[in-house]
């Protein structure tokens, strides 16, 4: 028995074990990503030990709407050990993205043998087209410009998208949209055409899709050609702008009430033809109570300007004028006296002389610079200035004497001063510097400004130092770290009304912008704030959190902003146990209705300890709102309302009422103006302000062109063309053309002109044969002959047959025809128009003569194939032409060889 049991386990080895069949699917080349729409081709091997059955079969099994294009399978003999197949696949554009699987499966005597997953993954592919569809070869100004725009999604994924345009105002849609994929939609964009001082300008009509992460928009921008619909140089006279304007105003508070009225004659324009010569003046008569708080005191002042050639240049500035020197020295001081520059390519030279009259410590500046320009963004300037001026009571005389540099790059923008000043036998020096530089993902900023105790310049014993680096983790992702030191003494005009307190702040935050909508703040604060005046109404330092949120749409703004921390009163103690909790809370929305008026409002709740001489938590409320109304160029309205400021807010000027109207026509304009507003150092407070101004606009002649041209015309053609009563327009001026066809138009000044034909006084089927509008060049002295042949027009009609795909399964342009559109052109024109639902487009009132049509499918044009995508065609006068353009998908074919192959279009 033993031995049985020994030989019975041998046979079994012997019998099945011989006859174990090694099998394997091997896939040779798996592609790990595709995008949607590709092809791709997988070679596979199996490999086995035995002879195959005849039954033995292979299926390859594809994901819904994937199609195999191609396939070449092996020669099963009783030889065979390795059998290899290739497939080419086509995945739809319109795949989603994500992860599918392709199983090839292999069968024997009915029965599955062997299977292998292949695991393919679709790329997500975001493909926004923006195509112009409708539009106007030309207009005129003051019209409606009108684009229809297809927007097409060609990802393979849905899409909210948000369409805006800068230029114009979308018509029969919301801003928000969501297109699924392959989904297209049409937008109309209207847009108002402005006139302006141009015979002839180029107006661009824009859009713009935006998503709803921080991806880079599209954006698309059509141009069409604006003629003038005035001339607006054909006035024979060179006229000077002139305003004339009387103002009423009154202001009441606690203790008085004044009123009065100021007269102001303006203007400002060139001299010359040639434009050479420009003047500009402003006389303002005393406002009759001497009240400068509101900024409307007493001024004469005159500028001339005369510019020869491109390299030279002079300016000069007489009687009243705001001296603008270096940074240091004086930034912004006003005054009478005169300033000269002059330019000679690279270099200026600069003089003036001013006695101050809003800042009494200062009797009279004079002094000068020199500049000399390496590049055009880049500067070096040598700077004097000298001055007498009184100090505590002392009357000093002051020379600065400095250097200043700049440049301006792409990157990086440097501005740098360093100044020294002898103030009676005593030496002092100040700096000044600003930097900003960025980078991809860095940006950093920076001022420095340093003025010593004897530095009587704009700033005195002041130091300045405040720099911000950002850097950006992602795309939406950006950490910030901030610093401020502030200690500056600036010397203002008593006009200018502000008192810079001392101020120091440390901030680290991050900013999230999740779209383009959105932005998320979050912030740590260190803070010191000290009044400077004295006695000090505020000291305080401060450590808080921030939290702000920001939301900007087409019609809404919201920002809010909350505050958590503690408060350490430097007026009360110096220990800060004495610190408090702090708490602030701020909501500002502003919404636009009806888009010319919009109403906001802010509210604003604070607990703290700053300003309690007891450091005892105080709380306070502050409330307000704005309302905007803008109706075109002719009338607009602003009012602001806010109940109150926080102490350490009234270092400069704070309005709690603002009132502004304007009512602007031609040659009149009517201006309201109230306010209420809290002035630093003014002893009347509380003091409610309110203007009514007119003003009247005129443009009186100074000079005659005694160089003026005329044209003449005739309108030619056969005789069955009606060549009378033909209305043209050159501008604003329109002719009609007698029984002969002849029209003329004398006293035109020299310049570029454009002749439009008004269409509804032409006879049906007539066409002039020449581009309108045609362009003239009116010379001086001179008569301009100009011919404008007619003809009969033609039409030119069209047919797109779509042919059905042979290859198996592509059957979508049966049942999903895409956008098609048609372009008829020649050297000088062309016309576009969209194939209709019936597959046919016309083009009617054709000039007779040579022209070529073609068609194309915008974003879809590498799935079809057009077999004469360009057609010519002779148009006759009077008569229709017909075409016949053919659209099939494009197949595609594998062209085996040896050891290769291809794929390429299917002939």
């Amino acid at each position: 028995m033993k031995k049985y049991f020994c030989v019975i386990p041998f046979l079994v080895w012997y019998h099945f074990g011989f006859a174990i069949d090694h099998f394997s699917i091997v896939i040779l080349n798996p592609p790990q990503q595709i995008k949607p729409g590709d092809y791709f081709t997988l070679f596979v091997e199996i490999r086995r030990d035995e002879a195959y059955d005849p039954t033995f079969g292979a299926t390859f099994n594809l994901p819904k709407d994937w199609q195999i294009l191609a396939k070449k399978l092996p020669q099963i003999t009783r030889e065979s050990r390795v059998l290899s197949y290739s497939y080419t696949v086509a995945t739809p554009r319109t795949t989603s993205a994500g992860e599918y699987v392709v199983l090839f499966r292999t069968w024997e005597k009915g029965f599955e043998k062997e299977s292998k997953e292949i695991k393919i993954r679709v790329e997500k592919l975001r493909k926004i087209e923006i195509t112009p569809l409708v539009y106007p070869e030309y207009l005129k100004e003051g019209e409606i410009l009108k684009i229809e725009y297809l927007i097409q999604n060609l990802g393979n994924e849905k899409e909210k998208i948000e369409i805006k345009s800068s230029r114009g105002q979308i018509q029969g849609h919301k801003s928000s949209l969501l297109l699924e994929k392959n989904e297209s939609v049409r937008i109309w964009v209207n847009q108002s055409i402005p006139y302006t001082e141009s015979n002839m300008w180029i107006v661009n009509s824009d859009l713009k899709v935006s998503f709803g992460d921080t991806s880079q928009p599209v954006y698309r921008v059509k141009s069409i050609p604006v003629y003038a619909a005035k001339n607006k140089k054909s006035d024979p006279y060179l006229r000077f702008p002139v305003e004339l304007g009387v103002l009423y105003h009154t202001f009441r508070s606690v203790n008085q009430q004044r009123e009065g009225f100021q007269y102001d004659l303006r203007g400002g324009g060139h001299l010359d033809f040639s434009q050479k010569h420009y003047l500009d003046f402003v006389a303002r008569s005393q406002n009759q109570f001497g009240y400068a708080a509101i900024g409307s005191y007493e001024q004469y002042s005159l500028n001339y300007s005369y510019k020869p050639s491109a390299r030279q240049h002079t300016d000069l500035a007489v009687a009243d004028y705001s001296l603008v020197f270096t940074n240091l020295i004086e930034l912004s001081r006003f005054g009478r006296g005169f300033k000269v520059d002059h330019s000679v390519g690279r270099s200026t030279v600069s003089g003036f002389y001013q006695e101050p009259r809003f800042f009494p410590d200062t009797k009279k500046i004079m002094g000068g610079a020199y500049a000399f320009n390496p590049t055009p963004k880049s500067a070096i300037g040598i700077n004097f200035l000298s001055k007498h001026h009184i100090y505590n009571g002392q009357n000093l005389a002051t020379n600065f004497f400095g250097l200043s540099t700049y440049i301006k790059k792409e990157r990086i923008w440097l501005e740098a001063e360093a100044t020294g000043s002898q103030t009676n036998d005593r030496f002092d020096w100040g700096a000044f510097g600003r930097l900003s530089f960025s980078t991809k993902r860095l940006r950093f900023f920076s001022n420095v400004v340093y003025a010593g105790q004897q530095f009587y310049g704009f700033y005195n014993d002041s130091r300045l130092l405040n720099a911000s680096l950002y850097y950006a983790i992602t795309k939406k992702l950006t950490l910030g770290v901030i610093g401020n030191y502030n200690q500056i003494n600036p010397s203002l005009d008593v006009t200018v009304f502000s008192q810079a307190p001392y101020y120091k702040s440390n901030i680290a935050e991050l900013t999230l912008r999740p779209n383009t909508r959105n932005r998320f703040v979050l912030s740590y604060n260190e803070l010191h704030r000290e009044d400077r005046v004295m006695p000090q109404k505020f000291n305080f330092k401060e450590e808080f959190i921030r939290y702000t949120h920001f939301l900007n749409t087409r019609r809404f703004n919201l920002w809010m902003d909350g505050n958590y921390g503690y408060t350490h009163n430097l007026l009360i103690s110096p220990d800060r146990d004495s610190s408090r909790v702090s708490i602030k809370g701020m909501v500002q929305a502003q919404v636009v209705i009806l888009k010319v008026f919009a109403l906001g409002g802010n509210v604003e709740y604070l607990r703290t300890n700053r300003y309690s001489m007891q450091n005892e938590l105080q709380d306070f409320m502050f409330y307000g709102g704005t309302l905007r109304l803008q109706f075109k160029r002719y009338f607009d309205l602003s009012l602001l309302y806010r109940n109150n400021y926080t102490i350490d807010e009234l270092t400069e000027k704070r309005s709690f009422f603002d009132l502004q109207a304007n009512l602007n026509l031609p040659h009149h304009q009517l201006s309201i103006v109230g306010s209420q507003a809290y002035y630093p150092n003014i002893t009347e407070q509380n003091t409610l302000y309110l203007g009514i101004k007119y003003t009247l606009k005129l443009r009186p002649p100074i000079a005659k062109n005694t160089k003026l041209g005329s044209l003449k015309g005739k309108i030619t053609g056969p005789a069955n063309v009606r060549k009378n009563g033909v209305i043209l327009q050159i501008g604003d001026q329109k002719l009609v053309s007698d029984r002969n066809g002849q029209f003329a138009i004398n006293n035109l000044l020299p310049n570029k002109y454009y002749i439009t034909l008004m269409r509804s006084s032409m006879q049906i089927g007539d066409i002039p044969t020449i581009s309108t509008p045609l362009e003239i060049e009116i010379k001086s002295d001179s008569s301009s002959y100009v011919d404008i042949p007619f003809s009969k027009a033609g039409v030119i009609m069209g047919k797109v047959v779509f042919e059905k795909s042979t290859q198996s399964g592509n059957k979508e342009p049966l049942t999903n025809k895409p956008t098609i559109l048609a372009k008829l052109y020649n050297d000088t024109e062309s016309y576009v128009t969209k194939v209709s639902d019936k597959d046919t487009f016309t083009f009617k009132e054709v000039k007779p003569g040579p022209w070529k049509v073609m068609i194309w499918i915008p974003g879809n044009g590498e799935k079809y194939k057009i077999d004469n995508v360009v057609s010519d065609v002779n148009v006759s006068e009077d008569a229709s032409h017909e075409l016949f353009f053919k659209v099939k998908p494009i197949e595609r074919k594998i062209h085996f060889t040896e050891n290769n192959f291809y794929l390429g279009d299917k002939e």
